[in-house]
C-alpha cells in the first residue's frame, strides 16, 4: 500500500507501507507511529526504498503511521491508518473455563 491509503488486516499479516520520495537535494525520510518516532526492531522494519514493513502485525500495531519527508526546501507529512483485527481471546478463554470441572 502507499502512504495515504488506509488498511484493515488480520493479525499475523505483514504490511508494507511505501513512501516514495524524490527531490534535490534528496529528502530525509522518517516514520512515526501515533506521533512517536518509529525505531527499527523485530516487527517494524525500514527498507532501502523508504518503506515501512509491519512484520506479523498484531492488534498493538494498529495506529496512524506517518511518513515525514524533509529537505532544505520544506517538509511534508503524509499518514495512513492501519487497523489489525486480532482473535477474540475472551471468547476462547470463556469456552475453556466452561469446560473445566472442579
Amino acid at each position: 500500500m502507499n502512504i495515504g491509503d488506509n488498511v484493515t488486516a488480520a493479525s499475523n499479516t505483514t504490511i508494507t507501507i511505501r513512501c516514495p520520495v524524490s527531490g534535490v537535494p534528496t529528502p530525509a525520510v522518517s516514520w512515526q507511529k501515533d506521533g512517536a518516532r518509529v525505531t527499527q526492531g523485530e516487527t517494524l522494519l525500514f527498507t532501502t526504498d523508504n518503506s515501512l514493513v509491519i512484520k506479523n502485525g498484531d492488534v498493538d500495531d494498529s495506529a496512524e503511521y506517518t511518513c515525514s519527508i524533509q529537505n532544505n526546501f520544506g517538509k511534508e507529512d503524509i499518514s495512513s491508518f492501519v487497523e489489525i483485527i486480532g482473535k477474540c481471546w475472551l471468547k476462547t478463554f470463556l469456552r475453556i473455563v466452561a469446560q473445566i470441572r472442579i
